[in-house]
């Protein structure tokens, strides 16, 4: 049977229809990413009107798409900037009008947990070791501990690459004054975590996992991928010292130079440098010299808890 999962994430949207065989496993037919930045202008208060407009554009094309799929049995979610946003509620009502489509405002915590179902179904290893994932998104950051597959702690940090970008990146480069602001502020958020998480222990049982479109755009930047293959970025084991080989590239090159990077994703030349900053400083904080990478998250976490919810497994 087909489901559908649609995460409307404050800076991209994202459609999967697929099935979940008995194990858990996705078999996807349909996979569709858009970036509209939804989180794009907001003022702390409303979601700007443009960013409202392209997301709604967006999710009525999805709509169309489920319907010429068949799909009746969708789970879609809205997660940091439309949480934040007091017309968030409103604008959840809006989408429902004009594309019948029936979204969720999931909390931070539940995001996590849905992040860890989706990331472990297709990790190598994951459900055997200690492991820490961490989710980077537009408007939020969510860490998840785990145990052989079993959550032990969680924590959502207010730490999303649109808003950083929007607030501390000014120049075109990136200036040493915007490269320290921008540490500083992670480093603030990082400390919320640690305070927050019982300590996590790099050593050799520990897998140190990132996942959605920072990390899978660094994992796609270091391998020089023309195209993006969902196959060669699930599980690709990223060392820091790379990282920060692509960090240094990165930071000196302008918008424009960043964009034209055939192995960066449209939507992405400016949020990339926040993002790898977020990444080296994770990996720093804990000890890890090496990265593995999903290409799964909370889109496939929400396929697997729907089926779950229908009796499908």
């Amino acid at each position: 049977m087909k489901l559908a999962s649609i995460d409307i994430g404050t800076n991209t949207l994202r459609l999967l229809i697929g099935s979940v065989d008995s194990t858990g496993q996705i078999t996807d037919s349909l996979l569709r990413r858009e970036i509209t930045r939804l989180g794009g202008g907001f003022d702390g208060k409303e979601l700007h009107p443009e960013a409202k407009r392209r997301t709604l554009d967006t999710l009525s094309r999805f709509a169309g798409t489920l319907k010429e799929n068949g799909v009746t049995m969708v789970a879609a979610s809205a997660t940091s900037v439309v949480r934040e946003a007091e017309d968030g509620s409103a604008f959840i009502d809006e989408i429902f009008e004009k594309t019948g489509i029936t979204v969720d405002l999931i909390p931070g915590e539940r995001e996590a947990s849905l992040t860890l179902k989706g990331v472990l179904s297709a990790l190598e290893g994951g459900r055997e070791k200690q492991s820490l994932i961490f989710d980077i998104g537009g408007g939020s950051t969510e860490f998840i501990a785990a145990d052989k597959g079993e959550l032990t702690g969680l924590k959502s940090l207010n730490m999303g690459v649109v808003a950083i970008t929007e607030k501390f990146l000014h120049s075109d480069p990136p200036s040493p004054a915007d490269i320290s602001t921008i540490k500083k502020k992670v480093d603030a958020f990082m400390a919320e975590y640690i305070a927050a998480l019982p300590p996590i222990v790099a050593d050799g049982g520990t897998l140190l996992v990132g996942t959605a479109g920072t990390v899978t755009s660094l994992a796609a930047l270091d391998q020089d991928l023309a195209v993006y293959d969902s196959r060669k970025i699930n599980n690709y084991r990223m060392s820091r010292e790379s990282i920060e080989r692509l960090f240094e590239r990165l930071k000196v090159m302008t918008h424009n130079e960043r964009a034209a990077l055939g192995a960066l994703e449209d939507g992405r030349a400016d949020l990339i440098i926040p993002g790898t900053i977020i990444v080296l400083m994770a990996m720093s904080t804990f000890g890890f010299d090496e990265l593995l990478v999903s290409d799964y998250g909370l889109l496939e976490g929400l396929l697997i808890d729907l089926a779950e919810r229908e009796g499908l497994l």
